[in-house]
């Protein structure tokens, strides 16, 4: 994806499969999740997480504080 240039993310998906095949629906790392952020600042609001089949939450509510960078009153 990089590679070709293409940086904004619709909707992404990890899996994980196990010694027996099982394939299981995992949540992207925390390095993933930060790439995803810096890559395109539209996919912290935009890029759609998927976590198992009937769940799915935007990248910006798997990290913590991303918006850390607020001016202060």
């Amino acid at each position: 994806m990089i590679t070709d240039r293409e940086y904004a993310i619709k909707k992404i998906v990890a899996t994980w499969k196990d010694e027996s095949g099982n394939i299981f629906v995992i949540p992207p790392c925390g390095n993933c999740r930060q790439l995803m952020r810096e890559i395109h600042e539209e996919n912290l609001e935009e890029t759609e997480v998927v976590l198992d089949k009937n769940k799915s939450v935007k990248l910006k509510d798997l990290l913590p504080y991303y918006d850390w960078r607020q001016k202060q009153a």
